[in-house]
């Protein structure tokens, strides 16, 4: 994310926070209630990310399948 950007005659000098992920930047924002974080970490903590990258991989393969290869149209 962006934080600063100066102009010093030609060149552009940008500043830019560290790299986080949505869940994090949810968790750090004082507009977020409690109640709602702690939900957030109850479903993160209910994933099993081995199965998701299954099923992830799967749906990808069946995509690609579904696919029509374009190149080899006339």
């Amino acid at each position: 994310m962006l934080i600063f950007k100066e102009r010093i005659d030609k060149k552009v000098i940008k500043k830019y926070d560290t790299a986080k992920t949505p869940y994090s930047r949810l968790l750090e924002s004082p507009d977020v209630p409690e109640k709602e974080k702690a939900e957030l970490r109850r479903r993160k903590a209910a994933l099993d990310l081995s199965e998701l990258l299954v099923k992830v991989t799967e749906l990808q393969k069946a995509l690609i399948a579904t696919a029509v290869p374009w190149r080899n149209k006339k």
